[in-house]
């Protein structure tokens, strides 16, 4: 009858409009809820917003991703979410003169392989990815740190520099053993060759002293002879003097003094030993006279 129909109809009016409260009421509460929420088991999040997913996940495409899973880029860390731990006890690598080996300082963070880790791991998560300061482990002389060790990242450990061998760095050059005096060798005075590399000592510094010359150089002529080696005066072409002051009137008498030829004989402007002329020949200075005296004229 018409008093059942209504009441039928007033229940279906109820219903919907019961629908509509709860559907609404549903997407007020999804408007008003984290933006991080579960769908399906997955965790979603703002698009590439990383502080809506747990700690060491990161947000990839609106859905949180486990480091070290997938294509996304989860060798990232946040000390802001995982446990800081100290960086000492890896190696930071050589200053640019090969000089002073640096150690990581301070402390870093590390996510990596869907965790927080309480160490380093290797390979994606190795102290020079987290760590940020540096301070010095150990320091040899200038120039001669060996460049196969104090690897960055690697364990500090042992003595890391060139020891009894060539330095590898133009940090430690060689002295200029060229521009220096070896010694005599009968008549001629002798200099170091050119060194081109320089040389670690066995405590790991650079020479740079003359007794790096005597050990490492060969010699050769400086180009300055006396013609006798009775002529050479002594002192003057020793090791370590400055080949630029020696000619052969410092290195030689030339002067017509005896020096030690012996025999009457006299050092001439060569320095060689000759007998002076006789009396009646032509001179210039006395030296040259057997009498020693030269008379013009």
């Amino acid at each position: 009858d018409n008093g059942s129909a209504r009441k039928s109809w007033g229940n279906v009016v109820f219903v919907t409009e019961m629908n509509n409260f709860l559907f609404l009421l549903g997407a007020v509460a999804l408007l008003l809820a984290p933006s991080n929420y579960y769908v399906a088991g997955v965790l979603n999040c703002n698009i590439n917003l990383d502080e809506d997913c747990p700690p060491c996940q990161i947000c990839n495409a609106g859905a949180c991703q486990s480091c070290g899973i997938g294509p996304a880029p989860c060798n990232d860390f946040s000390p802001l979410v995982c446990p800081t731990f100290t960086c000492a006890g890896y190696f930071a690598g050589w200053d640019s003169t090969y000089t002073t080996c640096m150690e990581w300082t301070g402390v870093g963070a590390c996510c990596a392989n869907g965790g927080c880790r309480a160490q380093f791991y290797f390979p994606n998560c190795p102290p020079s990815s987290t760590c940020s300061s540096t301070t010095a482990w150990y320091t040899c002389g200038t120039g001669c740190g060996n460049p196969a060790l104090c690897q960055s990242d690697d364990v500090a450990s042992g003595n890391v520099c060139l020891i009894n061998t060539a330095a590898q760095s133009t940090s430690c050059p060689p002295p200029a053993c060229e521009t220096r005096v070896s010694g005599m060798s009968g008549a001629t005075c002798l200099r170091y060759t050119a060194v081109t590399t320089g040389y670690c000592d066995g405590n790991g510094n650079c020479q740079s002293s003359g007794s790096f010359c005597s050990a490492r150089a060969s010699t050769t002529s400086t180009g300055v002879s006396c013609g006798s080696t009775a002529c050479v005066k002594p002192g003057v072409c020793i090791e370590g003097a400055a080949v630029s002051a020696i000619t052969v009137a410092s290195l030689c008498f030339t002067d017509y003094s005896s020096g030690v030829c012996g025999n009457g004989m006299v050092c001439d402007p060569s320095g060689t030993c000759i007998a002076p002329k006789a009396n009646g020949g032509t001179c210039t200075v006395p030296g040259e006279c057997a009498s020693g005296y030269c008379v013009s004229g």
